[in-house]
């Protein structure tokens, strides 16, 4: 596969509009009836307690939790790319997806990534996970190369990479993704999407399991992609609502989302 230095692209951000949508696990609705819209390249902040239904408005926007009612849209320069639905996703001129799994598939086809642990392939090398993030179909990368990579290619992710490899170098990469630390797992999955180059990213607390100056340095990260030409949208929810309000666009709190029209204020940089 042919690479370019990242900076040279510039994805167009994917936007939602949410119409009338109740979320929540089978016959159980933890947020009704939400209007929203989220324009393409901005970057929308939620909080809220736990167990208000921030992971699952995450879960049900990448396809995962099918909605029980209302729909979704994913537009990108005003052009409908798909629908979502109960009844499933509708690809603009292309195909129908019912099955969870075949809708989390075709919305990542489109540039639509939700990072969380779960991101990874637990059996696999943490070698095996980013050669796949590099697309690449040989599964047996080379650790240097997968270092050159990283190095040319992303150096604003450096420090999360030097995270990873922490003391044990670049033999940590021989390592399944089960034997690493939580912490260590949760940075493998940030790094294996960030690297997808996503058009819409949703994270659900990125921050999660690791420490405070990694805390610090992500969000750091994030206010450096709101100067970025190749920006995408990003949608993260996170229990650090004083960091996150210093860098989104916009911070809704997950409980106001019922019986309302919102729309994230993107900045003149996101327009």
């Amino acid at each position: 596969m042919r690479h370019t230095n990242r900076s040279t692209q510039a994805p167009d951000g994917i936007g939602l509009v949410l119409h009338d949508v109740t979320v929540g696990h089978g016959p159980v609705a933890l947020l009704r009836n939400i209007s929203a819209t989220v324009p393409a390249r901005s970057f929308l902040g939620l909080v809220g307690v736990n167990g208000a239904g921030k992971s699952t408005l995450l879960r049900t926007l990448i396809g995962e939790l099918p909605p029980v009612s209302g729909e979704i849209g994913f537009f990108s320069e005003g052009r409908e790319l798909a629908r979502l639905t109960s009844a499933g996703l509708d690809i603009v001129g292309g195909h129908r997806s019912r099955r969870p799994s075949e809708i989390v598939s075709s919305l990542a086809k489109i540039g639509v990534r939700l990072l969380d642990e779960s991101y990874v392939f637990h059996n696999l090398t943490a070698q095996q996970n980013l050669a796949l993030a590099f697309r690449s179909l040989n599964s047996g990368m080379k650790q240097s190369t997968i270092a050159v990579r990283m190095q040319s290619d992303f150096p604003e992710l450096d420090y999360l990479w030097r995270m990873l490899l922490g003391q044990s170098g670049i033999a940590v990469l021989s390592r399944t993704a089960s034997q690493l630390s939580g912490g260590e797992r949760h940075i493998l999955s940030l790094l294996c999407g960030l690297v997808t180059k996503p058009k819409l990213l949703l994270l659900d607390e990125p921050t999660l399991g690791i420490s405070r100056p990694a805390v610090d340095y992500l969000f750091s990260l994030f206010a450096v992609w709101k100067t970025q030409p190749w920006r995408p949208t990003i949608v993260v929810a996170d229990q650090f609502a004083n960091l996150l309000s210093s860098v989104v666009d916009d911070l809704w709190d997950i409980t106001t989302l019922r019986d309302a029209a919102h729309t994230c204020t993107a900045s003149q940089e996101a327009r």
